[in-house]
């Protein structure tokens, strides 16, 4: 049996079915009755040879709050810069296409302008959006396609640190200026994907559902860091990423456990009372009096290990840590003395000593 095409099918089909119409030919305000072949008629969105979907390109449409397609078309160049808030009604079940010419910011509604991810839109020369009317004057963004070929990062602008972030929505990654704890961030659409570059010191706090951090515990920032942060749930976040802007790793208590973190650093020398740096692992120390004072700050890397060797004795020292977990003091009189202490949640903790250490 021979194969017949589907359009062969479709067109004989086609050929044998007619429509009325009445049409004033003369212009004589009689109208007469013409009968045409459905076959004849050609839809402006497919190719009745190959039923692909084909555009039709409308005129420019400016730019407007409430968006007015003309209907010579499915296709459209939107002109301006005024920002997008909804499109007029087309017809329940349209799709149209809208390259924009420039920039411009298209508003998320929930009913009225559905955006992908639930976000607001910004522009750029040559963006393409396919829409479609799902209800009366109600429209979806089914597609999106940046002109760019790659997707980079948008600077939005700079955000003042607060217990509930106020993030907006004009950009991905944003600089944290100001030193107020943060605790939560708002909203900006579940699956939102979002950098903070941090100006300063402060503490973001860890939530065990509205602020996730790694292992657990808080981090306290410094200028440059940066984290990744997606929210999972709304206004739920978690921070999958986080470096520091001295390059050394966040380790932090995960499961009731510490990892030693290791400054890579050249080793400080120290003669005298004064003060013992966080920024190398080791602090060979040549000690003047019978009791030399010692301080010792507070560190930001949950884990951080300290070594302090008492090399050269010219008495003996006593450290005062800021935060000690288990004490206030350390007095060291021996020759050959180290100490090795970690930072922990609860503050510097002696985790090792070889001779004789006293603690007050």
């Amino acid at each position: 049996m021979a194969k017949v095409s589907s359009y062969a099918v479709i067109s004989t089909l086609l050929e044998g079915m007619y429509f009325y119409t009445s049409v004033d030919t003369d212009s004589d305000g009689i109208f007469e009755s013409r009968r045409a072949s459905l076959a004849s008629v050609r839809l402006s969105v497919y190719d009745t040879k190959s039923l692909v979907f084909k555009l039709s390109k409308g005129a420019d449409v400016a730019s407007a709050a409430a968006l007015g397609l003309g209907t010579d078309g499915n296709s459209f160049d939107i002109t301006g810069t005024t920002t997008i808030t909804s499109i007029d009604t087309v017809a329940v079940g349209a799709v149209v296409v809208l390259q924009f010419d420039g920039i411009l910011t298209l508003t998320h509604h929930a009913t009225n302008l559905i955006l992908p991810g639930g976000v607001d839109i910004t522009t750029a020369a040559g963006d393409m959006g396919m829409f479609t009317e799902y209800a009366a004057g109600k429209w979806r963004c089914i597609n999106y396609s940046r002109a760019a070929a790659i997707v980079v990062a948008k600077v939005g602008a700079d955000v003042a640190s607060a217990a509930a972030l106020p993030l907006l929505k004009d950009g991905n990654y944003f600089d944290v200026i100001g030193t107020t704890a943060i605790t939560s961030m708002n909203s900006t659409g579940i699956g939102s994907n979002i950098t903070l570059q941090f100006d300063g010191a402060l503490t973001l706090t860890h939530h065990a559902t509205n602020l996730i951090l790694p292992g657990g515990a808080n981090i306290t920032t410094a200028a440059g860091d940066h984290a990744t942060f997606v929210e999972y749930a709304a206004g739920t976040w978690r921070c999958v990423n986080y470096m520091r802007a001295s390059a050394l790793p966040v380790l932090q208590l995960s499961a009731g456990k510490v990892y030693p973190i290791y400054m890579d650093a050249a080793a400080q020398a120290l003669s005298g009372p004064g003060a013992v740096d966080v920024t190398s692992p080791v602090t060979n120390y040549t000690s003047t009096g019978a009791t030399d004072a010692l301080t010792l700050a507070d560190s930001t890397l949950i884990g951080q290990v300290k070594v302090i060797n008492h090399e050269v004795d010219g008495g003996g020292y006593v450290l005062t840590p800021t935060t000690f977990a288990n004490g206030t003091t350390i007095t060291v009189t021996a020759l050959s003395t180290s100490i090795t202490l970690m930072w922990g949640a609860s503050g510097w903790r002696l985790i090792g000593q070889t001779g004789a250490a006293t603690i007050a």
